[in-house]
């Protein structure tokens, strides 16, 4: 399945580098890669993709970023919340918290592996 998680962080990594949020991250991007990304909301690209895994799949996508090995896979979902599962009613949190939604009971069992506290 190496092909399978390779594919995923391939789409994951094309859409953070590929589509801003305003005109100030574009032109970033734009620096940074030399490509012109358009500005439209991540959030619907990874819905999209969400939606064409099954419960197995998104399962076995979080647990294989949390191998050492794909930590990069794991930066990206968690700061770009690709999985849909941080706890977004806490408008103040820092960028560097991140807590898994109640609802993601499922996860509980990773919850020490994938939350971050300062």
């Amino acid at each position: 399945i190496g092909h399978y998680m390779r594919n995923n962080y391939r789409i994951v990594k094309f859409i953070v580098n590929n589509v801003a949020n305003d005109k100030e991250e574009q032109e970033k991007i734009k620096e940074t890669t030399g490509r012109e990304p358009i500005i439209d909301d991540k959030r619907y690209y990874f819905g999209m993709l969400r939606s064409q895994w099954s419960n197995a799949e998104f399962e076995l996508i979080l647990v294989n970023s949390l191998y050492t090995e794909n930590h990069k896979f794991k930066e990206l979902i968690l700061k770009h919340d690709v999985l849909d599962m941080e706890e977004t009613n806490n408008i103040q949190a820092s960028p560097e918290v991140f807590k898994l939604k109640e609802s993601m009971d499922k996860f509980k069992a990773y919850r020490k592996l994938i939350e971050i506290s300062k």
